[in-house]
């Protein structure tokens, strides 16, 4: 058994059923993720670990016991809203300290103030929370919940209401804090990318059950299914009947093939290879858009009656444009092939031990 588990949890909400006998389990001081789209029991499902939400089925088990039955403020967590739910009368330092005064604890001042240092909120001791940006009163929700040294810290879509450059630094800032705290920690997001950057493992959901879970290079690289792939990374994802009119291949026995946008590669002079054709697939097609996304170009390449998605490292060069006549090419260990939305075995999806020949 886990650090934290969560066993066969069944929750209704009426006739609705969100949760469905979903388990799950953390070992102590991991960083999980329970990564979906809204409506998929995400939140819930860290609500009945915190004891918010009381289960219809199934049991809660933190550091060994049993809590599925204990009071919230009995099961040693701690959880920060994506609200803050800050005290708005109260200074960062009364915030913080909050917890410590209704427990009657005496003499933690200087407790407080290690905290605040660790926090990077020095010289805010006294400062009220609407005059704080949203990144400091993050950081003022997670001091007040870090300091009475819970077992485990919940997040429910902490940085989600953030600007894209604050919400970077408050994924360093976090990971960095729960090393440091060696806390075991799940956090609650709809933004795969952020999943994929702070988290030791990943827990997919998807209509109130967990479809997938692992590390976030082995949920990316080999998602199980096709909505998995569709949700977790841009996949090029064609029907069977596209994938063999385009690139003529015999395979049999799939319904659906992926193929990730960055492992393929704009060729402009076709150059022969003898061990080309036994590795690789290539497809002729025509630039559309071009768009420019961080220090990654995005290629759409228009073959036939399909679009592929193209991402190439900006190297600062203009040999492409839109128009231009080009062939793209793909390892066939590459393509992840899928039979009604589900994965197939290795030996089908590709994973064998090819040796690809690159193509200059």
């Amino acid at each position: 058994m886990g650090f934290v588990t969560a066993d066969n949890i069944k929750k209704q909400f009426g006739s609705d059923t969100v949760l469905k006998q979903v388990s799950l389990s953390l070992e102590k001081g991991e960083f999980a993720t329970l990564l979906g789209q809204s409506g998929c029991g995400k939140s819930t499902l860290m609500r009945c670990i915190a004891g918010l939400n009381k289960t219809d089925g199934g049991a809660i088990y933190i550091d060994g016991k049993n809590v599925t039955d204990v009071s919230p403020k009995d099961r040693q967590v701690g959880m920060v809203f994506q609200s803050y739910a800050l005290f708005p009368n109260m200074t960062v330092f009364d915030n913080i300290a909050f917890g410590l005064r209704m427990k009657k604890l005496k003499n933690f001042k200087e407790e407080v103030h290690k905290m605040i240092e660790m926090m990077g909120l020095k010289g805010k001791e006294d400062s009220y929370p609407q005059h704080l940006s949203g990144g400091q009163m993050q950081r003022v929700a997670l001091a007040r919940s870090l300091i009475l040294q819970p077992k485990v810290l919940l997040l429910d879509e902490p940085l989600s209401a953030l600007d894209a450059k604050i919400r970077k630094n408050l994924q360093k800032e976090l990971k960095r804090i729960q090393r440091e705290f060696k806390i075991t920690t799940i956090f609650v997001t709809h933004d795969q990318e952020e999943a994929m950057t702070l988290s030791d493992t990943v827990h997919l959901m998807d209509e109130g059950r967990i479809v997938q879970s692992g590390a976030p290079k082995e949920i990316y690289t080999s998602p199980t299914s096709i909505f998995i792939a569709s949700f977790i990374g841009n996949y090029n994802i064609l029907k069977k009947e596209d994938f063999k009119r385009l690139t003529g291949s015999e395979k049999e026995n799939f319904t659906e093939v992926a193929i990730r946008p960055e492992v393929i590669k704009i060729v402009t002079g076709y150059k022969e290879i003898s061990t080309e054709k036994k590795v690789h697939y290539t497809v002729t097609g025509v630039i559309g858009d071009i768009s420019m996304i961080g220090n990654v170009v995005r290629y759409e390449v228009e073959a036939a009656d399909y679009t592929f998605q193209v991402d190439s490292l900006n190297d600062g060069g203009n040999h492409l444009w839109e128009g231009k006549e080009i062939t793209v090419t793909f390892s066939k260990a590459d393509c992840l092939f899928y039979r009604n939305g589900e994965s197939q075995s290795d030996s089908d999806n590709g994973h064998n031990n090819y040796r690809v020949t690159e193509i200059k």
